[in-house]
């Protein structure tokens, strides 16, 4: 057997390929990308468990700040561990600088909250949940670099082509009921997942295992013709339908969590509620007033290093819109973005106290305008051009406060091939604001001198706190420079709003692209390749297919630099969208909350993207 070595994204073939799964997965249920992210692991969610049948005595109350003996630093996070034939990702500094006396055990509770009560904790049948995705241990879990690390499993193998992946598990592994997390465990949960009957919305994350999208799309095998097999109670063996290095990054997604088979054949969709759940991952679920509270409490239990510094961590359903008032009235420890209203971020970062409680997050993101080039006036290609030379990205970004920058290209500038316009300025001059130069672009067109144009909305997705500003100043700018008057509307629903996009039911959007991968098939292949069903938007071009297709599969990294920046060439000469800026996100967290996880780069890294770890690492001292 071949070492693991974890660097498939050198292989342009099997970032095509993993760009292919994602997608399957996404149009399967409609949901948007960043809530695929967000419970593939991912999103607002880390600490959890859950015991069957256990309750604890009273909730746990929150930790005073007075000095504890404790020591003055916390123990130092460890990696998860390695076997001979896994080399671990190198990874840098895992969490923020310390600071404060370390709080005793029984003081070590988290608050943080929920918008919307979890519909439940199933994350093997049902990805978009709304629960605690580390209520669970997967074979891998992602690192704040977004590299698979051992988990459930403490090292894996490959045989010499790269088609059959052996999984060796810890061999402590616990079930919370005392039962050993076995091979057979994962067996029956990606059988349960892949079975068409489940109707699981993301099955087609594994897809890459020789059977799986026969089975599950009704097109002929069965179970027992899975590429799955428990060689023993610790070896798991996984056939896939070729090389696929980037496997063990889908095996450390939400969607491939495990579920406990004697319980859900027990309880069936109620297996997740309290009294019920059996859970395998570092924390346990103890209580769940449900549309109220929810407590987790560490699982002394688990046996994968290193175990939560937290004892208990508590979450309060609290939607969004209540803002920042439960944080600062100290109901909670932690507010990630979609709970900052953008009007309140000046405030946060010239209040002497609460800036040094916030953080600011780089998301690998691109916020973009769509013209639906099948609805009027988009159907028109000097319109589309005109929208490239009338939006004003620095006031944009102004009105943000600065959270991001200008975007002049598909990729955000932090990526793998992103198109840097000091080297191809004719990306940046291409979006140049200049209002006279949009004027011109209307000459000969039906709205020629800013004058007849149809009705217009501009729909944004609804995702963070700043897309009502964008919304404002794209209308604003587009009035006075364009004399085009727009309407604007903020759905709240996202599920309605993604499932509008694919069904093409919107005529100008605002939209955020959340980077599943880094690599250019993530995003060209995702966004405007292929079948009508595959894409997100109307704009479609032969030319821009075979372009991708052959960027995929070059293995010469210049020659596919160039291949996409042709491709992105294409883009803007038939204005298929306008890139407007690489967003950025606020959270904030009080100030004896430490051990926010740090990127190999140093900038901090938090729940709400591929990352879930956050509640694994954080702990509390008596710093005020």
């Amino acid at each position: 057997m071949a070492d693991h070595t974890p660097h498939w994204t050198d292989d342009e073939e099997q970032r095509h390929l993993f760009a292919a799964r994602i997608d399957a997965a996404a149009q399967r249920t409609g949901v948007t990308r960043r809530e695929f992210l967000s419970a593939l692991g991912l999103g607002s969610a880390s600490v959890l468990l859950a015991a069957c049948g256990v309750a604890p005595a009273s909730t746990p109350t929150r930790a005073p700040t007075a000095a504890a003996a404790a020591p003055t630093t916390p123990p130092a996070a460890t990696a998860a561990s390695t076997a001979a034939a896994t080399i671990a990702p190198t990874t840098g500094p895992t969490t923020a600088p310390v600071g404060g006396n370390v709080l005793p055990d029984d003081k070590q509770i988290f608050h943080f909250s929920y918008n919307t009560d979890p519909a439940s904790h199933d994350y093997n049948k049902d990805l978009y949940n709304g629960g605690e995705p580390s209520l669970f241990a997967g074979l891998t879990i992602l690192s704040p670099d977004y590299e698979a690390l051992p988990y459930a499993a403490e090292s894996w193998s490959t045989n010499a082509d790269g088609t059959v992946y052996t999984f060796k598990l810890h061999p402590k592994g616990k079930w919370t009921n005392g039962d050993p997390v076995t091979a057979q465990d994962f067996v029956y949960s990606f059988t349960r997942q892949l079975d068409p009957a489940t109707a699981a919305s993301y099955a087609a994350i594994l897809y890459d295992i020789k059977g799986a999208q026969e089975w599950n799309s009704g097109k002929g095998g069965s179970a027992d013709k899975l590429g799955l097999k428990a060689v023993d109670d610790l070896t798991l063996e996984i056939t896939l339908i070729g090389p696929r290095e980037y496997f063990p990054l889908l095996v450390g997604y939400a969607s491939a969590l495990p579920a406990h088979k004697a319980s859900v054949e027990k309880f069936g969709d109620k297996w997740t509620e309290v009294g019920n759940i059996v859970s395998n991952g570092p924390f346990k679920l103890v209580s769940w007033e449900h549309n109220k509270q929810l407590v987790f409490e560490r699982n002394e239990d688990f046996a994968i290093a290193p175990k939560p510094k937290l004892k208990h961590a508590i979450a309060s359903i609290i939607p969004f819109n209540a803002g920042l008032l439960p944080y600062e009235g100290g109901e909670i420890d932690w507010r990630a973005d979609q709970g900052i209203p953008a009007s309140e971020i000046e405030r946060l970062r010239s209040d002497p106290v609460l800036s040094k409680q916030l953080i600011t997050v780089r998301r690998p993101a691109t916020a973009f305008l769509s013209p639906e080039i099948n609805k009027p006036p988009f159907d028109n290609l000097g319109v589309r051009q005109a929208l490239q030379h009338a939006i004003d990205r620095e006031a944009i970004l102004s009105v943000i406060y600065q959270l991001g920058e200008p975007a002049y290209s598909l990729i955000s500038q932090d990526q793998p091939y992103a198109i840097d316009p000091k080297k191809y300025p004719e990306f940046a001059s291409a979006y140049t604001f200049d209002p006279e130069l949009a004027k011109s672009k209307l000459k000969g067109t039906p709205y020629e001198g800013g004058k007849n144009w149809p009705d217009v909305t501009l729909t944004l997705r609804p995702v963070g706190p700043t897309g009502k500003l964008v919304g404002e100043v794209i209308q604003q700018q587009l009035a006075q420079n364009l004399g085009f008057t727009i309407k604007v509307e903020n759905p709240e629903d996202s599920r309605v709003f993604i499932t509008n996009v694919y069904g093409g039911k919107y005529q100008f959007i605002f939209y955020i692209w959340y980077t599943d991968y880094p690599d250019p098939s993530n995003h060209y292949n995702a966004i405007y390749y292929g079948p009508p069903a595959k894409r997100r938007f109307v704009w479609k071009s032969a030319d821009f297919d075979k372009l991708v297709d052959a960027a995929a599969g070059e293995q010469d990294k210049a020659k596919r630099a160039d291949l996409y920046i042709q491709a992105e060439r294409l883009l803007l000469k038939e204005a298929a969208y306008i890139p407007l800026y690489y967003a950025s996100a606020v959270n904030v967290f009080k100030p004896y909350i430490k051990g926010v996880p740090l990127s190999k780069s140093g900038l901090p890294v938090t729940d709400g993207s591929v990352y879930r770890g956050q509640k694994s690492s954080l702990y509390l001292t008596d710093d005020v």
